[in-house]
């Protein structure tokens, strides 16, 4: 009976391309609001550097952006679709009719003498603004260039909202100085996962890792009148989907020094960030 297993080898591959399939991001025209319309080519210009930035940005792997020839023909033939597209308020609800999972679109108007511009991205299935930005410019040159520099970051938004769980950390644990609570390493720590595209979130099933961190002040001497201290922080990284420990360190971070030993203290734990994000960024990054 070799064709059994035959069979189930190529259902399991089959299952395996389904779901890789790649997610679908259009960029629908872009539009001018303003009493004094700007040139069709302007309009199809700025839209296709959308497109270019996005391609640039999204993973090849996981995401495919829709040409305009593409969101052409998913209306072109369909009167029906067409019209409800061209009826359609909502963004989202145009992305849900070109068939796209991320829809965006970028508008202009003006204000006093210059040109603005807004761009807003949305899930198409769920509706949710997933980000936007705004800017003004003085010419049409202006403009690019706030894409050029806003655009990435937005599109970056997308594999963050939609890069499953292991794109997630959830931090837990406590911190203190001299007794009394702090926020100073979780904070730090949420920069460091947003620069890297990780988000931190505060629901914990959610997440791909726990990072569970306790820290407190240690070895505080004083000198005169200077006070000086280092953080002692014990971090552990936990793999939530399997339970297994990926990373556990004890650091102590650089000594530093301030005229209270309070201010020692906080100082300290801001010192330590880098330190405790060098212990995990390996295991977190390295399944991205």
């Amino acid at each position: 009976m070799p064709f059994l297993p035959l069979f189930f080898i190529l259902l399991l591959f089959s299952l395996a391309a389904y779901g890789e399939e790649r997610k679908l991001v259009a960029i629908l025209n872009t539009e001018d609001d303003s009493e004094t319309q700007m040139e069709i080519t302007d309009l199809t210009y700025l839209t296709g550097r959308l497109r270019e930035i996005a391609v640039k940005v999204l993973s090849k792997d996981n995401y495919s952006v829709m040409t305009a020839q593409s969101i052409i023909d998913k209306l072109g033939s369909k009167e029906d679709a067409l019209k409800s597209y061209k009826a359609a308020k909502a963004l989202a609800e145009k992305g849900r009719i070109v068939g796209s999972d991320y829809v965006g679109q970028a508008r202009l108007g003006r204000f006093n003498d210059n040109l603005t511009i807004n761009m807003e991205l949305y899930n198409s299935t769920s509706g949710n603004l997933i980000g936007s930005f705004t800017g003004k410019a003085k010419d049409i040159s202006g403009v690019l260039a706030i894409l050029d520099e806003k655009a990435p970051t937005l599109f970056k938004q997308i594999s963050n909202a939609s890069g499953g769980a292991q794109r997630v950390v959830f931090v837990t644990g406590t911190e203190s100085i001299s007794q009394k609570k702090s926020d100073i390493i979780v904070p730090g720590l949420q920069t460091l996962l947003n620069d890297n595209d990780v988000r931190m979130t505060e629901n914990q099933k959610e997440a791909g890792y726990i990072l569970k961190i306790d820290a407190t002040v240690c070895n505080i001497r004083q000198n005169n009148n200077f006070h000086y201290a280092n953080a002692c922080v014990k971090v552990v990284l936990t793999n939530a989907k399997t339970n297994a420990i990926e990373a556990v360190a004890s650091i102590t971070g650089p000594k530093e020094g301030a005229l209270s030993a309070e201010n020692a203290g906080e100082k300290a734990f801001r010192s330590a960030v880098p330190d405790i994000w060098a212990k995990v960024k390996d295991k977190i990054l390295g399944n991205l």
